[in-house]
């Protein structure tokens, strides 16, 4: 007997149901409602299928579920029948990342007219790999990396939001706003360096200024001076300049160190010194220097602890009136 359908001496009923199942076939192929199925070949990035019968043209619609023969490591083609390769793409419309596709694995394709779109990728499809920023690595590798947010250690230059000008909170001081603060006399009473005056901060925080000592209506104020370079072995007077007219001067004291820095010596004035006092005093104040000497044959000559040269042999310190 033919095994032809279409030979086939049928009755009324059988023909009728043939009929039935052949139209739907083409209207199946009519619309593109196709569905492949098979093993590809080819290539990992370059999958061939070669369905029975043959495909003889794309269409939008066609749906190939196939078992995959390769695992892609990026961007993939299936080409059907040997009508030509068509990108695989997400469902995103995007190229395939690596591993989208795994070797042993039933993919679901379908076309849309243009390009396969992969409905079951084995990974996560691309816009969810982008939820995490840069993936080179292990993820974990990555946040292994990052700071804690407990105690956290940071390298480089880590930035910080500046807080506004007086913020008395627990916010990060950066050096932006130690900066300003720093700048803002305003917000640290009236110190003025080596002049005397001075604030005191009470025990609420609140600064008292003061413009200095006030004894009998008349203020006083303080400046330090470096003597400078002294080599005591060798010279006997060294004057410094002190920057005040001689009635503004009150009180001139000194303080002499050693080379180790392990002895201080406090000076005053000494009338001996006109009679040539080895004891090291301040001999004179006018209106430009201060003078500090000290006698020949005393102690200081030929004593190595007292001759060093580029040193700042001590300070001055004056109280004036301003």
């Amino acid at each position: 007997m033919a095994t032809d359908p279409t030979t086939i001496r049928m009755d009324g009923g059988l023909r009728s149901r043939w009929q039935s199942i052949l139209t739907f076939c083409r209207e199946l192929f009519t619309l593109g409602q196709i569905v492949l199925t098979g093993t590809t070949t080819g290539s990992a990035n370059a999958y061939v299928l070669t369905p029975t019968p043959a495909l003889t043209a794309y269409a939008a619609g066609i749906t190939a579920r196939v078992v995959l023969s390769f695992t892609n490591t990026g961007a993939a083609t299936l080409n059907i029948s040997g009508l030509g390769a068509k990108s695989i793409r997400d469902q995103a419309g995007t190229a395939l990342v690596a591993n989208a596709m795994m070797s042993g694995q039933e993919a679901d394709l379908v076309y849309d007219g243009t390009n396969f779109i992969l409905l079951n990728p084995a990974v996560p499809t691309r816009t969810e790999l982008s939820y995490v920023s840069g993936v080179t690595s292990a993820i974990q590798t990555q946040i292994d990396t990052k700071a804690p947010i407990a105690s956290p250690t940071f390298t480089g230059d880590p930035k910080a939001p500046t807080p506004a000008a007086a913020d008395n909170d627990t916010s990060i001081p950066t050096t932006a706003w130690v900066q300003a603060e720093l700048k803002a006399p305003t917000t640290i009473g009236s110190v003025t360096p080596n002049t005397g005056a001075f604030s005191t901060l009470s025990a609420s925080g609140a600064i008292t200024a003061s413009a200095g000592i006030s004894e009998n209506s008349v203020v006083l104020r303080r400046k330090t001076i470096n003597v400078g370079d002294w080599n005591m072995d060798t010279t006997d007077t060294v004057t410094v300049a002190h920057g005040f007219t001689v009635t503004q001067i009150r009180v001139v004291e000194c303080v002499l160190r050693n080379d180790a820095n392990t002895l201080y010596m406090p000076i005053s004035a000494d009338i001996d010194a006109l009679n040539g006092s080895v004891t090291p005093c301040i001999r004179r104040t006018d209106g430009t220097n201060v003078t500090l000497g000290r006698g020949a044959g005393g102690p200081f000559d030929a004593n190595t602890d007292w001759d060093a040269t580029s040193y700042n042999r001590g300070w001055i310190t004056i109280w004036y009136e301003p």
